[in-house]
């Protein structure tokens, strides 16, 4: 995946959020960057502990994809995980 490694090298490059968003527009349909960004907010709603049937409900996703992130989210060292438990830590 040649084109995937120097992508992840430009996406590496960008330093502010404008600059990101601008490059998504150009290079992302706008059903692909809804796909994206769907896949994220399910991710925050599993770490939400919001039960997955009511994920695919509201995001009208199938349950093997809300279970594939739930898997995700359970590995040792996901960095999904860590990112999440940095930018949305979960209320006791």
């Amino acid at each position: 995946m040649q084109g995937l490694k120097e992508l992840l090298k430009i996406f590496n490059q960008i330093k502010n959020e404008k600059d990101m968003e601008r490059l998504f527009q150009e290079i992302f349909t706008e059903k692909e960057r809804e796909t994206l960004s769907n896949r994220w907010l399910l991710m925050k709603e599993i770490h939400r502990n919001i039960p997955q049937r009511d994920i695919a409900q509201k995001f009208h996703m199938s349950l093997c994809k809300i279970t594939r992130g739930a898997k995700v989210l359970q590995e040792k060292n996901s960095l999904c995980k860590q990112l999440l438990d940095k930018n949305h830590p979960q209320k006791d």
